[in-house]
């Protein structure tokens, strides 16, 4: 789910659909509906269909992935969320998303 500078949607998407334990994905496809929405912001979301919503090592290695990406595209990711039928998980919530802080040089 892609946003524009005021948090509105500007584009969802079903960008991968997965198999019973697995989803292989490119981060490209997700930055190409991105930038072709003009997004400012995104979020993503997954199932488990274990109906389990705690994250996985994949799922934290993909957000720590996306994370970077996105700093270099500077459309920074708000949330990666894990669903299932009852409830979530924030990844963010999580601290998985925390930028350190940049130290700044000045000359």
């Amino acid at each position: 789910m892609g946003f524009n500078s005021q948090l509105q949607i500007v584009c969802h998407d079903l960008i991968f659909r997965g198999t019973a334990n697995h989803c292989l994905f490119h981060p490209r496809d997700i930055f190409r509906a991105l930038i072709l929405a003009n997004a400012c912001s995104f979020l993503i979301w997954h199932n488990h269909p274990s109906d389990s919503c705690l994250p996985s090592s994949e799922d934290l290695r993909l957000t720590r992935k996306l994370v970077r990406i996105a700093k270099m595209m500077q459309i920074p990711l708000v949330d990666h969320l894990v669903v299932s039928s009852l409830t979530y998980v924030s990844l963010s919530e999580l601290g998985c998303l925390n930028r350190k802080k940049e130290r700044r040089v000045y000359y």
